[in-house]
């Protein structure tokens, strides 16, 4: 069973999901040390130890119905440790005289409910991503803090609720035959490694529609991009009035991803060492497939984000069903943040407190090629021209040229 931290008014109380029993037990201690609001784990560790013996005696029958299981402890031993389902613990909170006891139980009842409907009805869920309740922006920064600090999660930030998560290529304002022509542009002299893949990672950062979906390493990243403003049109059916993070476990997902390369055959190979072909899955039309593309660069926009992409066989597939079809049962490995509009100026504020911002993760450079805004931009309907092609192709050529001779300059230092 996977430790799944929840956030309580910035306290991590970590919880576990039994999927044969579809129970959902809480680390005890961690309930301890929110009710008598002490610091130190050790002395609620103490206070529990007392607390228990004190309710045996009374023949209560909440420390009964506490569970010990053995589980990987910081100091990679494995411990018995004390756990307990809501029911449980509602009753255990009513044994402690804190000021935190009716927040506690509000919070322990809902996060209950919420994760017991979404195992029971896989629709509450978004596309197949579990809900992380959040009760307010403290609460919201603090989840993403302590993922952040695993190095095993990447972000997306989302500034509505959209219907889905479609690559710009296959919202349908963009032929996919395009990425042939995309494909030219590998070839083309600036660049001495002509990898399909490459040129769509730098093109996708410099707002030409590709087949990838961008994530970042950095969840501060992804928050300054939710908290944007939000701007529809009346005829769209994304949510302003929302907006979202999304947060995805490779590492723990990672036996699903790679379940796919038996399936792949000759594109992938495992000696010396594993690589996936991208480029030529992409343009022989290979379906059924999606991974992660990580593009190491020294400058521009994909170090300042510490930008990930997803990449799917499908050019239309909407990336997060895909990734939630790979692993039906880990939805302890994706969760999705969302949280009202009316928290983004706050989130913003956060954002600039830590100097993530547009102009520090290369949104506003300057020195980059201008790239023609409504050629991103154009609705489903419109129908891209052959003169709207060449504008495209030239810019990207542009673009990649440019983000390699300022490498040049970087790696020559």
């Amino acid at each position: 069973m996977k430790i799944i931290p929840a956030i309580f008014e910035k306290h991590e109380i970590r919880r576990i999901y039994d999927e044969k029993t579809q129970t959902c037990f809480f680390f005890v201690v961690d309930i301890i040390q929110v009710l008598t609001q002490q610091p130190d784990y050790k002395t609620a560790q103490n206070y529990w130890e007392v607390l228990k013996h004190r309710l045996n005696k009374e023949g209560s029958q909440v420390v009964t119905n506490c569970n010990q299981l053995k589980l990987l402890a910081a100091d990679g031993k494995n411990y018995l440790t004390d756990v307990a389902n809501v029911e449980t613990l509602l009753r255990l909170v009513q044994s402690v005289s804190s000021p935190k006891a009716e927040p506690i139980k509000l919070w322990l009842a809902k996060v209950g409910h919420e994760r017991m409907q979404e195992m029971s009805d896989p629709a509450r869920a978004i596309h197949g991503w579990r809900r992380e309740p959040v009760t307010g922006v403290d609460d919201l920064v603090a989840f993403l803090r302590n993922l952040g600090g695993q190095d095993r999660w990447m972000f997306r930030g989302e500034r509505c609720g959209y219907r889905d998560c479609r690559p710009g290529i296959g919202r349908g304002a963009l032929p996919v035959s395009l990425e042939g022509e995309l494909s030219a542009v590998a070839s083309h002299p600036a660049h001495p490694h002509a990898e399909l893949d490459v040129v769509m990672m730098v093109a996708q950062h410099y707002d030409i529609p590709t087949r990838l979906i961008d994530w970042s390493l950095d969840p501060l990243v992804a928050m300054h991009f939710a908290s944007a403003e939000c701007t529809v049109s009346a005829d769209s059916t994304a949510d302003p009035r929302i907006a979202r993070i999304w947060c995805y476990d490779w590492e723990g997902a990672f036996p699903s991803l790679a379940a796919q390369w038996d399936r792949l055959g000759e594109h992938v190979t495992r000696k010396p060492n594993l690589h996936v072909n991208l480029s030529d899955l992409i343009r022989k039309g290979v379906t059924g497939w999606i991974v992660m593309m990580h593009f190491e660069s020294p400058i521009g926009r994909l170090r300042d984000q510490r930008a990930v992409a997803t990449v799917a066989g499908d050019p239309m597939a909407c990336h997060l069903t895909a990734l939630a079809a790979l692993e039906p049962e880990g939805m302890d490995h994706r969760v999705v943040l969302e949280f009202p509009a009316l928290w983004k100026s706050e989130l913003r504020k956060i954002c600039e407190a830590k100097n993530v911002n547009a102009r520090s993760i290369g949104l506003t450079d300057s020195a980059r090629p201008s790239i023609p805004r409504g050629i991103s931009t154009m609705t489903a309907a419109a129908f891209i021209t052959s003169s709207d092609r060449r504008v495209l192709l030239r810019q990207a050529r542009g673009v990649l040229r440019w983000e390699h001779s300022v490498a040049k300059k970087v790696l020559s230092r």
